[in-house]
């Protein structure tokens, strides 16, 4: 095996013990540090604090352009994965799911 001095690693390698070039782990696009301290993932994951996870957290959804989690809006108190936390999965305490929806609610007068 025949190395080579480079200035940088590149993506989905990390500097490793002895200022080797190391691989991360799999499921991270890009690490650092540890080859499972993930700092950005690829498809099906999404990156979290420091983990690539395929699933994220109740009250956060996988925003599948940036491939994170990201939190759900505040009317939601789950939501699914797309590009915006507003397509609710389950409401908060006083709030319902319902497909019809409207700005205003409006009472028919008898």
């Amino acid at each position: 095996m025949s190395l080579k001095c480079v200035s940088s690693c590149g993506a989905g390698f990390f500097v490793g013990k002895g200022k080797r070039c190391e691989r991360c782990a799999l499921k991270c696009k890009t690490c650092n540090g540890t080859a499972s301290a993930c700092k950005s993932c690829d498809f099906p994951y999404f990156h979290t604090a420091s983990d690539c996870v395929t699933k994220c957290p109740p009250g956060f959804y996988g925003n599948v352009k940036k491939r994170s989690c990201k939190p759900c809006d505040k009317i939601c108190q789950t939501c699914s994965d797309g590009e915006t936390g507003d397509i609710c999965r389950s409401c908060p305490v006083g709030s319902f799911l319902s497909k019809y929806f409207t700005k205003r609610h409006h009472k028919s007068m008898p």
